[in-house]
């Protein structure tokens, strides 16, 4: 419904998934899932959602095409997007445009870290 506040959660490990959709419900999100990149990246232009968490190793489409993908077009480059790397590539995401990159084990705790920056959508004109 309008109003709501929209996290868009994708990864392609289910008990990622599970927990960043927790931690989503707990900080008052509304939550979308993509299970693959290509999904999530046309989630992201049908609803337009106020915090974008994607897992690197996405299939079809992997999490930085996805991210450069969202940071290049004009309607979308002003969504946050987090981006679960799991390994050292943190410097080269935030240069791409991720607001934050976790290189570790992605748990509940360290997503509910994340969500108090997650804000209510900013117009693309602002």
């Amino acid at each position: 419904p309008a109003g709501d506040r929209v996290a868009l959660v994708m990864t392609g490990d289910r008990a990622l998934a599970r927990g960043a959709v927790e931690v989503a419900h707990e900080h008052g999100f509304r939550c979308l899932l993509a299970l693959r990149g290509d999904a999530g990246l046309a989630l992201v232009h049908e609803f337009m959602p106020d915090a974008v968490i994607v897992s690197k190793d996405l299939p079809q489409l992997n999490g930085e095409a996805v991210l450069e993908h969202v940071k290049r077009h004009p309607e979308t480059r002003h969504l946050p997007v987090y981006v679960l790397a799991g390994d050292d590539s943190k410097l080269d995401l935030r240069h791409a445009g991720a607001l934050g990159c976790l290189t570790q084990e992605a748990t509940p705790e360290l997503l509910g870290d994340w969500s108090h920056e997650w804000s209510p959508r900013t117009p693309v004109d602002a």
